[in-house]
């Protein structure tokens, strides 16, 4: 009966207070001007699925418009960018015109090929959109062993009919035929693939060299009238751009001063000039048709190259020379199953095997599309400058990669079992150490041995720029690119640097030598420079403070390399870092400890709570069941209005109105990422008191039903339950995969992963 109580009272926790915790979290709207175009016409962030190709990604909504993407790499100027703005930014979108429809949307099992269905009364029809992924990348050794297997599949395929493709009249323009012998749906794989046969050679190389956006639309059932537009606005919707369409209007060619980029498509395209409002970047193109069942419609959208001497013209006229409806859905259909085939052999390394597996095989998935293989780093998220608050100020860039991310993103991807991505990106890592310059390695100049973040390719210099020409999301200004906070101080980050590297030489591999010796400089810099003020992991602008985050990192940094330098017999400070570390500790429960208020606090003197006081646990600074951790754990899992920062189990990072982070006290939603960090910490503080282990188990299922359709996370929640923030987020789904391995070890009654 205790234990039916305790749950009630867990059930009803998660859910009250929630209207005290409004008043003190409560949103502001902003009137529009009259270049704006009103809030309602966009989609809810979390109304978008995520394709890519691990150079790049673009959002795709529900409704069928891609809305976001940079070519050709995360970190290049956007192509599209309605999502922050509607009018200008750019769109790439394919619409129902039937009366009555609606949408769903998934991803094609163990995928990242997302599906988006039209349901009508007259029919159904299925968008299928993806970026080819002919190699694996980061993981391309992995796969070496399966080329033989795989090319033995396609090249045992026959080859399709290539029957006349060409478009017969219809009453919105043109009505693809489905040829004698191929296929009406994607069950080819299963039933028909005998039916497909690889493209040339020529083909598979140019589709290795370019980056594509691929889009395969089809009537399932019934009869049904589209719209394709495709506005693309070059470098955030600042570059003009020419347009040329061929002679039998199949291919497009947009070209900017930087860029040049090519539709092809299996219907006519018409050039359409841009609506007064929406800039006056360059024309697009239009397309209307109708499909019965069986028929198919293929768009590929792609980066060429053209000298600057060639006239775009010599393009369009080779496009004329080749039956394109043929060679364009033959290439679709082989590039369909290259890419189905990839990730169902890439998802097949994941060696979690526990509850809440498809929730975890999701969150591996998304960061797999956050990952740069060329490089191995990934950036924090896709996108940038989506609000932390619908109107307000906190708009930032996150296409880059932060050195905080380290020891989250090894741990993940090591302890399921992809210790190629680890290896990447701990190379990745490795090599911004024997970047550091001679002031950076010099032990005893106060300069930072490294940044809190670099650029995806390793770039240092990340400029910070406001967007002006755009309104922003819902318009949410200003719009940023780059991130002024690649120079600030913050001190956690060597800490987050050294666990990465004692978790991958335990889990991966050995690191070398000659690493360690950058790693010793390192630490024997944080030895002289722990004490410093810096801007903290939350990287605020409104002042240094000694913040409690920053010193328990620098407490790990020492310790995880005291183990490294024991466990590998590596020469090092022992003496001098034994005695750091110590200090470290006793001055964070001399400092970090509020007797007043009974818990950790954000900074020494404060007496408010901060949700990353949660941290302690997991990187072992103190156990989890101290009094003074359970004591702070409780502290912070009250409402806002009793003095905690847990609103209905959702948890803010700290009181904005109580933290002076150079915002004014500006609102924002609650960080979905503390709150997997609240799920954690109570779940290892549970393995000594059930009633806790029950709660975390109940947040984390009711954090699941907060995910979008798809299973994925932003950054943040606002007080609505509405995604907030730039989309997806990696650190969110990096606690997802930690919170549900140790909450799934405990209801086991295993012990919570340990170091």
């Amino acid at each position: 009966m205790s234990e039916v109580k305790d749950l009630k009272n867990i059930l009803q926790g998660l859910g009250s207070e929630a209207d005290q915790a409004a008043n003190m979290y409560k949103h502001s709207s902003k009137p529009t001007t009259s270049d704006e175009a009103p809030p309602e016409v966009y989609l809810p962030i979390d109304s978008y699925g995520l394709i890519g190709n691990m150079k790049t990604s673009a959002l795709v909504g529900t409704n069928g418009s891609i809305d976001w993407c940079c070519f050709p790499h995360f970190n290049s100027p956007s192509v599209f960018a309605r999502v922050l703005d509607f009018n200008k930014g750019g769109h790439f979108s394919v619409k129902c015109d039937t009366e009555g429809v609606t949408t769903k949307q998934h991803y094609w099992p163990d995928t990242n090929l997302l599906v988006t269905r039209f349901l009508t009364g007259q029919g159904v029809g299925q968008l299928v959109d993806f970026m080819p992924v002919i190699r694996g990348g980061a993981t391309s050794n992995y796969f070496q062993n399966k080329q033989k297997r795989e090319e033995s599949l396609i090249s045992s395929c026959s080859s399709l009919s290539e029957g006349d493709l060409a478009p017969t009249p219809g009453s919105r323009g043109a009505t693809p035929s489905t040829p004698s012998g191929s296929t009406a749906n994607f069950a080819f794989i299963d039933k028909n693939a005998k039916n497909l046969a690889p493209p040339s050679a020529a083909t598979q190389k140019d589709a290795q060299n370019y980056d594509y956006i691929v889009r395969r639309l089809e009537v399932v059932h019934g009869h049904l009238d589209f719209t394709m537009e495709c506005f693309p606005a070059f470098n955030y919707a600042r570059d003009e751009h020419s347009l040329d369409v061929s002679k039998s209007s199949k291919r497009a060619v947009f070209r900017s001063k930087n860029m040049c980029c090519q539709l092809d498509s299996s219907v006519p395209l018409k050039e359409t000039k841009r609506e007064k409002n929406q800039g006056d970047c360059g024309s697009g193109v239009v397309s209307q048709f109708s499909l019965s069942e069986g028929s198919t419609v293929t768009f590929i959208f792609k980066q060429i190259k053209i000298p600057s001497n060639v006239r775009a013209s010599t393009v369009l006229e080779q496009a004329e020379e080749l039956k394109t409806e043929v060679k364009q859905n033959k290439l679709v259909d082989w590039l369909f199953i290259k890419t189905v085939n990839y990730w169902h052999q890439w998802l097949k390394q994941c060696t979690y095997q526990g509850r809440y597996r498809e929730m975890v095989h999701r969150s591996v998935l998304a960061l797999k599309l956050m990952t740069f293989a060329p490089t191995g780093a990934i950036v924090a998220s896709p996108t940038c400058s989506l609000p932390e608050h619908i109107g307000g100020v906190r708009n930032w860039d996150y296409r880059y990669t932060w050195l905080r991310d380290a020891s989250f993103t090894l741990y993940s991807f090591l302890r399921i079992g992809f210790t190629e991505e680890a290896k990447q990106f701990m190379l990745y890592l490795e090599a911004r150490c024997h970047e550091m310059t001679k002031e950076e390695a010099d032990e005893d100049d106060p300069t930072p041995p490294l940044q809190i973040m670099y650029g995806i390719d390793g770039s240092h210099h990340l400029q910070e720029e406001e967007l002006n020409h755009l309104s922003g999301y819902k318009n949410s200004k200003p719009v940023r690119i780059g991130n002024g906070a690649y120079n600030q101080l913050q001190l956690d980050v060597y800490g987050e640097l050294m666990d990465a590297v004692y978790l991958y030489n335990k889990y991966g591999s050995p690191i070398s030598y000659d690493l360690w010796t950058y790693l010793r400089k390192i630490v024997n810099w944080v030895c002289k420079n722990w004490h410093r003020a810096d801007e903290g992991v939350w990287e605020v602008r409104g002042g240094k403070q000694h913040f409690l985050y920053s010193k328990v990192m620098c407490w790990v940094a020492l310790d995880r390399a005291i183990r490294l330098a024991d466990k590998r017999s590596f020469p090092s400070n022992r003496e001098v870092w034994l005695k750091t570390r110590d200090n470290i500790y006793e001055d964070i429960m001399k400092n970090g400890w509020n007797e007043d208020i009974q818990a950790f606090v954000q900074y020494y003197g404060s007496d408010t709570l901060d949700a990353s006081a949660l941290i302690l646990p997991l990187v072992l600074f103190c156990s989890p069941t101290d009094p003074r951790m359970l004591k702070t754990i409780d502290a912070i899992n009250k409402p806002p209005n009793k003095g905690g920062l847990v609103s209905s189990s959702l948890v803010y990072r700290y009181d904005v109105s109580k933290t002076d982070d150079g915002f004014g006290g500006s609102d924002e939603g609650t960080f979905n990422m503390c709150t997997f960090w609240l799920i954690e910490a109570l779940t290892r503080a549970g393995r000594t008191d059930k009633k806790r282990l029950l709660e975390s188990q109940l947040m984390f299922e009711q954090m699941m039903t907060y995910s979008n359709h798809l299973g994925l996370y932003s950054e943040e929640m606002s007080f609505g339950g509405v995604a907030l923030g730039n989309f997806p987020q990696a650190f969110t789904h990096l606690a997802v995969i930690s919170a549900a391995f140790n909450l799934n070890r405990c209801l086991d009654n295993q012990a919570p992963d340990l170091l």
